[in-house]
């Protein structure tokens, strides 16, 4: 499935004030007084009104203009807001909080962190494939509560792959096509090729996607953004760049419609911008959703005295982040598409956070 299609998708409007129809009451159930934001780029709405009907919603806009059913349920919302769900495009569900360590017993935890903050659809971009696909498959048959879930499954890489448990090996061009059909046959919704892939592999993963129907989103670490990797058509790029992007590059990246996931909430973990105010820690939405020795392994993980190789690291992602955010303007300015993720979780991070 494209991104963009992703996209549209989770423009359809959900409600984030944690009001839903529920079919158990009226037919129609109006939800007025409320500041909508339809998700369309349009101002918001002042006294919007939306009208839901047989668990569809029929009617978006001011509050003159909707006709409301004389048997409809009526639910003033002055003071809130009703907007789209949002939607990560890029997370890592399996729990944890630091990139390393992960908690997949705490499942619905998580899941209820994410629509806890209005988060009703994911991208989980790699993942231990059986469980995600079990998850992912479990919230679509209604047996658990979570947001709609999209998957690559594991992450393609090359025979030494950076994470095993995530990672399904590629030594060869040849390996594309039997690779692309597993995982296929899985219903996985992209390919995610890894940082180890040389080009011709990732050309022929590209090609052996193409086939099935399936995008290949690429991480190539250092080298996205690159011209080559541009060039083997792939969907989408994981991160934004931190190097600057050649002219030659971007206009390339507009020929192909190359998307990108911006990412930048993990980088400013990696430059450790946080630290100096820790006071999202007491925000009701960690407090509610997080596990009682967060706080505290937070605090530390922050607090520690850093390694001259830790330190060395956070400068190099200073420097990266603010490349990135310039590439974001100047990507967002020649047309591209930005798609938000964050890579969650990590050290500030938080899955709906």
């Amino acid at each position: 499935m494209e991104i963009a299609r992703m996209m549209k998708l989770t423009l359809l409007i959900v409600l984030a004030v944690g009001v839903f129809a529920d079919r158990s009451h009226a037919e129609a159930t109006a939800l007025v007084n409320a500041v909508v934001i339809d998700g369309s780029g349009d101002a918001p709405i002042a006294g919007g009104t939306v009208l839901i009907e047989n668990g569809l919603i029929t009617s978006v806009g001011a509050g003159p203009d909707i006709a409301v059913p004389p048997q409809a349920r009526v639910i003033d919302l002055a003071g809130k807001t009703v907007m789209p769900g949002l939607a990560d495009m890029h997370v890592h569900f399996v729990g944890g909080w630091d990139g390393v360590s992960v908690d997949m017993l705490g499942y619905q935890s998580y899941l209820n962190a994410l629509l806890y903050a209005g988060v009703t659809t994911i991208f989980d971009l790699a993942n231990v494939e059986p469980y995600i696909l079990q998850i992912r498959s479990e919230v679509e048959k209604g047996t658990i509560a979570g947001p709609r879930i999209y998957s690559v499954g594991a992450l393609i890489d090359s025979v030494d792959p950076v994470w095993p448990p995530i990672s399904i090996p590629m030594a060869s061009v040849s390996q594309a096509v039997p690779i692309v059909e597993r995982q296929a046959k899985l219903g996985v919704d992209a390919i995610k090729a890894y940082q180890g892939l040389s080009i011709p592999q990732l050309s022929a993963l590209v090609q052996a996607a193409s086939e099935k129907g399936l995008m290949v989103i690429v991480d190539q670490w250092t080298r996205n953004g690159s011209y080559d990797v541009v060039a083997t058509g792939v969907g989408a790029i994981a991160h934004l760049p931190g190097r600057a992007i050649e002219p030659a590059t971007l206009e390339l990246i507009v020929e192909k419609q190359v998307c990108f996931i911006t990412t930048l909430a993990v980088k400013e973990t990696f430059a450790r911008e946080r630290p100096g105010n820790l006071s999202f820690l007491d925000d009701l939405l960690v407090r509610d959703t997080s596990l009682p020795a967060f706080d505290q392994a937070f605090r530390d993980y922050y607090h520690r005295e850093l390694t001259t190789e830790e330190q060395a690291f956070v400068e190099r992602y200073k420097l990266s982040l603010q490349q990135s955010k310039a590439n974001a303007a100047l990507l967002h300015e020649a047309g591209v598409m930005l798609v938000a993720g964050t890579d969650a979780p990590y050290p500030g991070v938080l899955l709906g956070e």
